[in-house]
């Protein structure tokens, strides 16, 4: 089998519109020779639009299974892939044609299992133009922090990547995603790249091409704002707990678990609060 043949996983959970507008970006992505979308017990339609996809391209596969969040999603998409590299992209994100070709570039050795690339917001008008504005000005690094739209100077081993990327399937398999990031699933991404770093793997992050996120979508799992916010704290301190020491290697300027998840809150509180205070008013106008 070449090792070069790549399975696209896209998996999706209510997100219907997203997927029909994005689906003809993901079937010209090339040297795809398979496209599964796994549907975690998808309602809305979903799953006939695929099915009729795939009447018309052979290469598409689709799994519906019951609703269990998207790390299980994912690893029955990386059981189900029949090639030995999966390119892994949202169900609203868009890559060029040749993304798959350009994050194999940066496959530099055999224990390279994932290639990552910047992730930008930017309309399919000016993705070109928006891209060249944020490659004027390169980084030498990456923290866990940082803007997924910085452009690097050059490969980097960095496991911060986003979620459009190149996966070797053996190591997906042998790591999983775990379902232990609950609610909406924070951290769960970075949890997985670096438990693929710990099991001897690297993670490369190329600025060569990008992923682009063009509009957003309703539906999905549910997105409350004060429990969405809520979850980020209960799996940024799950995260930091777990991986304190890594992420001490990677950064010294890393400090303790607390100061660390703090970091995390402390910049979203503003947002939190503009929220309940317009809830409030909506409320209290609505009572007069």
């Amino acid at each position: 089998m070449n090792s070069k043949c790549v399975t696209l996983l896209c998996c999706s959970y209510n997100r219907r519109d997203a997927l029909q507008f994005t689906l003809q970006n993901k079937l010209q992505v090339r040297g795809v020779d398979e496209l599964i979308f796994v549907l975690d017990g998808s309602t809305d339609g979903s799953y006939e639009l695929l099915s009729e996809a795939a009447t018309r391209d052979r290469r598409v596969r689709v799994i519906q299974k019951r609703h269990s969040g998207i790390q299980d999603t994912r690893n029955t998409g990386f059981e189900a892939a029949a090639h030995p590299w999966v390119l892994m992209i949202d169900d609203d994100d868009m890559v060029p044609a040749d993304f798959a070709e350009k994050l194999f570039d940066s496959v530099s050795g055999p224990d390279v299992a994932i290639v990552g690339a910047p992730w930008l917001n930017a309309t399919k008008s000016d993705v070109e133009l928006v891209a060249a504005e944020k490659a004027t000005t390169r980084s030498e690094r990456l923290g866990l922090r940082d803007s997924q739209s910085t452009f690097t100077r050059g490969d980097i081993e960095v496991p911060f990547i986003c979620s459009a990327a190149l996966v070797r399937r053996d190591a997906a398999l042998h790591v999983g995603f775990d379902g232990s990031y609950k609610g909406n699933s924070w951290r769960e991404e970075t949890d997985f790249y670096l438990r693929v770093v710990e099991n001897g793997h690297r993670v490369v992050r190329t600025s060569t091409t990008f992923s682009w996120l063009e509009r957003r979508f309703s539906g999905g799992h549910p997105r409350m704002r004060l429990k969405y916010e809520a979850w980020v704290l209960v799996n940024e301190l799950r995260f930091q707990r777990r991986h304190a020491s890594a992420l001490r290697k990677i950064d010294p300027r890393t400090t303790t678990v607390l100061l660390e998840v703090w970091k995390t809150v402390r910049p979203r509180l503003g947002d939190v609060v503009r929220g309940l205070q317009h809830r409030l008013r909506s409320r209290l106008g609505g009572s007069t």
